[in-house]
């Protein structure tokens, strides 16, 4: 890999005074000289060489954390979809629950009511 380098001199402007300067109707461009590409040391080699490698392992390991990312978000979905259910179940629950009392509640009110019958039968022999 070869780099281009260009050299650029600099123009030295020999400039009294700042009002002078403005004056001037128009500095011309200095012209650049060609070009030519940079040899590479093997230093250089090596550093580029390091740097990709880094840049690669990056890029690894970002799409590894991606993949990642999207599992957590998977589990997170099975995990929300599961508490849902189970709300729906623990409702469900209460609700029979809520059902069968009620339901005990009404088989037990003939018996209380035949209970407190007997017993005024009782009140008014006894008071007799």
């Amino acid at each position: 890999m070869k780099f281009n380098i260009p050299k650029v001199d600099i123009p030295k402007l020999d400039v009294p005074n700042f009002d002078s300067f403005r004056s001037t109707p128009s500095i011309e461009m200095p012209k650049l000289p060609e070009t030519k590409p940079a040899t590479i040391v093997p230093n250089q080699e090596k550093q580029i060489k390091l740097m990709t490698d880094m840049v690669n392992k990056q890029s690894e390991m970002i799409n590894q954390q991606t993949e990642l990312i999207k599992k957590q978000n998977e589990l997170i979905a099975l995990i929300r979809e599961e508490a849902i259910s189970s709300s729906k179940q623990s409702r469900l629950a209460m609700c029979l629950t809520l059902i069968g009392l009620i339901t005990g509640f009404i088989q037990i009110i003939p018996t209380l009511a035949s209970w407190i019958k007997r017993l005024l039968l009782l009140l008014e022999t006894i008071s007799k």
